[in-house]
C-alpha cells in the first residue's frame, strides 16, 4: 500500500518538474539572448536602425558618422541642373549654404534602443529584429545664400512686363499695349531646391515660372488718346497773384505720364502731368511764388512783455500744382490755373511764443559807467548788441561766450586793455567786455535763474 502511494506521488511530481525545467530553459535562453544582444551592440547602433534608408546596425557612433559624412560630401559636390528651355544652370548644395546634422542623426540612431528603462528598451530591441526604423538625416540651408542663387537666376530669366501707355511719334499720340512678363516663381523653386539638397539627391529640375501682370493695364485706350490730344492742343497758363507763366505744348509733352483708373469696372488709361517731371519748371518759379514766414516776437516796454504774432509763409505745392495744370490742360478753353501753395510756419509760431509765458520783468541790473578808452567803449557796445535780444525757451541754457562769438577785428572789435594774468593788463581784441558779462550775471542772479557755470573776475 505504501509502495503504491509513493509511486503515485512520483507520477504527480514529474509534470511539474518538466514545466519548471521548460520555464527555466526559456529564461536561460532569454537571458542568453539579452547577453548576446548586449555584447553585439554595446556602444553600437542596434540592428534594424537605418538613417535615411541606410542600414546602420552594428556601426559604432564614429563609423556611422564617417559613413554619413562621406555620403553628405558626395551629395554636396553633386550638381543640380536647372533648366529653362535650352538654357541650363548648375547649383551646388554648398551654393545654398547647406548643412546636414550628421551628429544629430547618429545620436538619434544610438538612442533608438536606449531611450527608456530596461524593460521598455528590451521591447524596442526585440521589435527591431522584426521591423526596422528609419531616422531622417535633417539639415538647414542659408536663407541669404539661397536668395542670392534665386536672384541671380531671376536677373537672367525674368522678362519685365510692359505697362500700357501712350507715346508721341511725330506729334501723334499712339497707344502702347500692355504686355505680361514672365518671372521665376522663387517660392516654388526655393521649396523644390530645399527638398532636393536636404534629401541628398541631385537631378535635373525645370525652373518654375509664372506670369507677371504689368503695373499699368488698360482695356480702353481711346479716351486716353483723345484726352492726351486735348492736353497737347495748346499752352497752359499758370498764375500766382499778378505773376503768370506759360507752359508750352512741348513742355506738356515732356511732362506727360499715364496711370489707370477703374471706370464702370473697366481698367481705363488716364493721362496726367507728372509732378516729378515738372520739378525743374517748379524750381524756376518757386522763389517767385514763395513768401518767407515771420517769427513771432516778444515785445517789451521794460516792465511788461507781450507777443507780436508771427506770420505764416507759403511755398509752391508741386503735387497739387501738377494736378491743377493737368485739369487745365484737359480743357479746350480757359486753360489757366492758379499755383497751389502750402503754408510754411515760422520757426517761432504765435502759439509757441505765447506758451512761453513771458509777461513780466524778472530783474535788471546796472553797473556804474566806466569810460576807459574809445576802443573799450566800442567793444562794450558791440558785445551788448551780440548778447541782447536772445529768446530762450524754458530749460534752455544761455552761454555768454558762445552767444557773443569770437572777438576779432573782422567782427568790429578793437584792441583795449584786457586782463591777461593776475594784476596784468594788456591790449587785446575785445578788451573791456567783462563789464557786459558782469552786468548780465548780476541780472540773472537776482532773477533767481540757475547759474550753470561761471568764472570769477580775476581782479
Amino acid at each position: 500500500m505504501r509502495q503504491a502511494d509513493a509511486t503515485r506521488r512520483q507520477r504527480h511530481r514529474r509534470p511539474r518538474f518538466y514545466a519548471l525545467t521548460a520555464v527555466g530553459a526559456i529564461i536561460a535562453i532569454v537571458v542568453l539572448a539579452i547577453i548576446i544582444d548586449s555584447a553585439l551592440y554595446h556602444n553600437k547602433i542596434h540592428a534594424g536602425v537605418n538613417i535615411s534608408g541606410i542600414s546602420m546596425g552594428g556601426s559604432t557612433r564614429d563609423d556611422a558618422a564617417a559613413q554619413l559624412n562621406k555620403l553628405v560630401e558626395q551629395a554636396q559636390n553633386s550638381k543640380i541642373t536647372l533648366t529653362d528651355g535650352e538654357r541650363t544652370w548648375s547649383v551646388l548644395p554648398t551654393d545654398m549654404g547647406t548643412k546636414m546634422d550628421v551628429a544629430g542623426a547618429v545620436s538619434a540612431a544610438m538612442e533608438a534602443s536606449r531611450k527608456s528603462n530596461f524593460i521598455v528598451d528590451l521591447g524596442h530591441k526585440l521589435k527591431l529584429y522584426f521591423s526596422s526604423v528609419d531616422i531622417p538625416l535633417t539639415g538647414t540651408i542659408d536663407s541669404a545664400m539661397t536668395d542670392k542663387v534665386l536672384n541671380d537666376l531671376s536677373a537672367q530669366i525674368d522678362t519685365t512686363p510692359v505697362n500700357a501707355g501712350l507715346t508721341l511719334e511725330n506729334g501723334q499720340v499712339k497707344v502702347i499695349e500692355g504686355q505680361k512678363g514672365q518671372v521665376v516663381d522663387k517660392d516654388k523653386l526655393r521649396e523644390e531646391l530645399e527638398s532636393l539638397v536636404l534629401s541628398l539627391h541631385s537631378t535635373e529640375l525645370t525652373i518654375p515660372l509664372k506670369e507677371q501682370d504689368p503695373a499699368i493695364q488698360a482695356q480702353d485706350t481711346q479716351d486716353a488718346v483723345n484726352q492726351a490730344n486735348t492736353m497737347l492742343s495748346a499752352p497752359v497758363a499758370l498764375t500766382s497773384g499778378k505773376k503768370s507763366w506759360s507752359i508750352t505744348t512741348d513742355q506738356i509733352a515732356s511732362y506727360l505720364g499715364f496711370t489707370t483708373q477703374m471706370v464702370n469696372g473697366v481698367s481705363t488709361l488716364v493721362p496726367f502731368l507728372a509732378a516729378d517731371k515738372m520739378q525743374p519748371f517748379f524750381d524756376q518759379i518757386a522763389s517767385e511764388v514763395a513768401t518767407e514766414p515771420v517769427d513771432a516776437k516778444i515785445k517789451t516796454d521794460g516792465k511788461k512783455a507781450w507777443v507780436e504774432p508771427g506770420v505764416p509763409g507759403k511755398k509752391l505745392d508741386p503735387v497739387k500744382t501738377a494736378e491743377a495744370v493737368s485739369q487745365a490742360a484737359l480743357q479746350t478753353s480757359g486753360r489757366t490755373m492758379e499755383v497751389a501753395v502750402t503754408t510754411v510756419d515760422p520757426d517761432l509760431t504765435t502759439a509757441e511764443a505765447e506758451a512761453m509765458g513771458v509777461k513780466d520783468l524778472l530783474s535788471s541790473y546796472t553797473t556804474p559807467p566806466y569810460v576807459g578808452t574809445a576802443n573799450r567803449q566800442i567793444n562794450v557796445r558791440i558785445t551788448t548788441e551780440y548778447a541782447s535780444d536772445v529768446l530762450l525757451a524754458p530749460g534752455e541754457i544761455y552761454n555768454f561766450d558762445k552767444q557773443i562769438g569770437p572777438r576779432t577785428a573782422a567782427r568790429g572789435y578793437k584792441t583795449a586793455p584786457g586782463i591777461v594774468g593776475p594784476g596784468k593788463l594788456e591790449d587785446v581784441f575785445g578788451g573791456g567786455i567783462c563789464q557786459v558779462s558782469t552786468t548780465l550775471f548780476n541780472a540773472a542772479f537776482f532773477a533767481g535763474l540757475e547759474i550753470v557755470e561761471r568764472k570769477n573776475h580775476s581782479i
